[in-house]
Order: C-alpha cells, then structure tokens, then sequence
C-alpha cells in the first residue's frame, strides 16, 4: 500500500470513530482484586456488559476464564473454580497469588468489546 493510500484509510478509520454514537456512557468498572499475597496480577481492559449486569469479573456464561485459570492453578477437579460462587472463587484464586484487575477504571462504550472513551480521555462532545 503507499504511503498516500495509508494515510487515506487511517483517516476513515479516524472518521469513522468520531461520528456520533449509541455509547453507553459513564460505565465504572471494578476494583482489583488483590491483597498482600499477590505475585501474578492478570490484567484486563474493562468488565464485559454481563460481568457489570452481575457485578463479577468474566461473568458471560460462554467465557473460558474461570475454567482456564482453575486448570492453570492445578484446582481439584471434583470444585472446580468455574464451579464455585463467585464469592468463594476471589480468596481461592487469591490463595494462589493471583490478583485480576480491569485497569480502566471508567468509559463509554458501543458495545462488550469496544471501548470507546477511556476515563482518561477527555471527552470533546
């Protein structure tokens, strides 16, 4: 691609993001779950709209990450994490050392996955 044609295409995309949108404004996410113990902290971006509708981190009945982490953490198979309340799942996984944190604090967004103002943007509407 030249040079001129990059800058075409990363202007539309620019374009694209500015205009107008159906964003749900003023989310706040979570804070970190972490405590003294903690030596791995896995960070993410910001809650999906089913972890904010429960209040819990990776809360979508689809997503793996409960399930994944248990296996990583050698977690007896017969409790399983992804199995466990959730209240019962943040001191096991702490046990371990780990803490998880969405590190986004705050933002607008269209959809689960598209963040669109981090809260540490200035929002120019």
């Amino acid at each position: 691609m030249a040079g001129g044609a990059r800058v075409r295409d990363s202007a539309a995309r620019l374009g694209a993001q500015a205009r107008p949108s159906r964003a749900t404004p003023g989310l706040r996410g979570f804070p970190p779950v972490i405590d003294a113990g903690v030596r791995v902290l896995i960070l993410g971006s910001f809650p999906s709209a089913a972890s904010l509708a429960a209040a819990q981190y990776y809360a979508h009945p689809q997503n793996q990450f409960w399930r994944i982490l248990g296996a990583i953490l050698d977690e007896p198979r017969d409790e399983p994490l992804a199995a466990l309340p959730y209240a019962e799942r943040l001191p096991r996984v702490l046990r371990h050392g780990v803490g998880i944190w969405d590190v986004l604090g705050a933002c607008d967004r269209d959809g689960s996955t598209a963040v669109t103002k981090p809260a540490w943007t200035k929002s120019r509407s």
